[in-house]
């Protein structure tokens, strides 16, 4: 049946990547794991199916938060019917174009490494090792989305939406709680459309011809509608040089720190999945001491024994999120409530794309040193030489010399945390939501404590780092969490949180020693 479209709504606009971007393609790559998305011609471009996603993710999220119906009835659905044979719903009244990308200039898609840590062992797990291509920020993505609907459909909806991406609060593609995919519309341009007489059809279709008449209207947005949430602002500096290791090694020197692009330059960056990882691994390290949790026993392949170890602690992995369980057709990827953004260097430390390539391709340690000079590099950089010894003959062992170029004086940008409280309340139970809430807090007194080290090399050295303060900022909090909202936090020596208020610090203590309790005897039973 023919469905009835009474209105229109064209909108076009310039999606920005204000952080990395990896949307993947099916294309084979013999040079990185996780590729990116090519259409036909061979191009790089964002499939018009990942930005519908995300639209549509954000809206069913605003769904549950408020209780209304629009997601499925502007998105489309397909259902079945308990009883029924036969699949109901219809298809989406909303077109959003596939869009080709327009990369910064003078800029090229970067590569990422990503590696899962065995708990047991603390070294690199079997088979997680993997590389990513993505997008550098800067990264510019063309809109065209139209939307077609029926005379009682609010407009107001897909405005809000407009309001959220302008705001840049939404993301696309992968990895969207590790660091990657946050774009913000810039140039927004809308125009309706009145489908619903004769006359109007005629002037839409007229007007819509390229020498027709521009009726589209310039979007001036309005404070987005925002989803209950924490934002955790972690001013930070090192005390030992803290780098992530680059996929690509260098000439003069073996091993380089992780750079990506930032507005027109190259700065060092910690991406968010490594922060994450970090935080994550404290954080069951915790659950599993006071909760009296061993490690499982392995099952299975040697590439299962990872995604053992994550999915063994409930509490971690809907904080942090979780990977699909292998044969189990029910088993979904579980996105965590927790948020990381990428950390980058400051500002006045970035360095010309050029110049990074120069420090790269320098052949020697002495023209290292002039491109370290040139970059402004050479007072915050040093090259430092390692060397494994031969157990047998206690001197060098053959081929293992090797050197790093370790950035120990350079200063970095807030490392910045989000958490959904619209998810947490889809995952948890509710003593199960105060009990994550304050695991989330003891890893931050960790962090404050200097306990989790960050990057490459933390057990040779490097990643130590000294916490200034942790600003926390909420925004449409749930009830009873009000109070975490403008908190510059404080612990105690002996480890407790000093200035949240005492009701909501009773609630969360209250909360975790149950849910403690739980897994004890849930040990002892087993």
């Amino acid at each position: 049946m023919t469905r009835r479209i009474h209105r229109r709504l064209k909108i076009s606009g310039m999606l920005t990547a204000r952080s990395s971007i990896h949307v993947g393609g099916a294309e084979d790559n013999s040079l990185v794991d996780l590729a990116l998305a090519k259409n036909g011609l061979g191009k790089y471009y964002i499939p018009g199916t990942s930005l519908a996603g995300a639209f549509r993710g954000w809206m069913k999220e605003m769904d549950q938060y408020s209780g209304s119906q629009d997601t499925e009835r502007l998105w489309g659905y397909s259902e079945k019917p308990a009883g029924q044979d036969s699949n109901e719903g219809h298809a989406s009244f909303s077109i959003v174009e596939d869009a080709p990308i327009k990369l910064p200039n003078g800029k090229d898609i970067e590569v990422r490494d990503g590696v899962g840590i065995d708990r047991e062992w603390g070294s690199a797990a079997d088979y997680s090792k993997y590389d990513r291509a993505i997008l550098p920020c800067g990264t510019e993505i063309p809109l065209e989305l139209t939307i077609d609907c029926d005379r009682s459909f609010d407009f107001s909806k897909i405005y809000d939406l407009l309001d959220v991406l302008c705001a840049g609060k939404i993301r696309i593609g992968a990895a969207k709680t590790r660091g990657l995919g946050k774009i913000q519309l810039c140039g927004c341009k809308y125009w309706e459309q009145t489908l619903s007489d004769r006359q109007s059809m005629i002037l839409a279709l007229k007007d819509s011809l390229p020498n027709g008449k521009n009726r589209y209207k310039n979007y001036s947005p309005k404070a987005p509608k925002l989803l209950p949430k924490l934002t955790v602002e972690i001013q930070w500096q090192p005390i030992e040089p803290v780098m992530v290791k680059a996929e690509r090694e260098g000439i003069a020197v073996d091993i380089l720190p992780l750079v990506s692009s930032i507005k027109e330059n190259m700065a060092l960056v910690l991406p968010g999945s490594s922060i994450k990882g970090a935080l994550r691994t404290q954080a069951e390290r915790i659950v599993r001491t006071v909760g009296n949790m061993p490690m499982p026993p392995h099952q299975g392949q040697s590439y299962d024994k990872f995604l053992q170890q994550l999915q063994s602690v409930s509490l971690t992995e809907k904080l942090f999120g979780s990977a699909a369980k292998k044969n189990d057709p029910d088993s979904k990827l579980g996105l965590g409530a927790l948020s990381v953004d990428d950390c980058y260097s400051n500002l006045n430390q970035n360095i010309s794309l050029q110049k990074w390539q120069d420090i790269e391709q320098a052949k020697d340690e002495k023209k290292l040193r002039k491109a370290l000079d040139r970059s402004e590099l050479l007072k915050d950089t040093q090259q430092a030489y390692h060397v494994a010894v031969d157990r047998w003959t206690g001197g060098a062992a053959d081929g293992f010399l090797y050197s790093n170029l370790e950035p120990f004086n350079v200063q970095w940008e807030p490392i910045c945390l989000t958490v959904n409280f619209n998810r947490l309340s889809c995952c948890f139970f509710e003593e199960e939501k105060d009990a994550a809430i304050a695991l989330f807090l003891l890893t931050l007194r960790d962090l404050y404590r200097g306990s989790i080290p960050l990057g490459y090399g933390v057990n040779r050295g490097l990643g130590s780092i000294e916490v200034r303060s942790i600003s926390l900022k909420g925004e449409n909090l749930p009830s009873g969490f009000e109070n975490l909202d403008n908190v510059c936090l404080a612990f105690s020596p002996l480890g407790g949180v000093e200035n949240l208020e005492a009701g909501l610090l009773e609630r969360l203590n209250q909360s975790w020693q149950q849910w403690i309790q739980k897994q004890r005897q849930a040990q002892e039973t087993n």
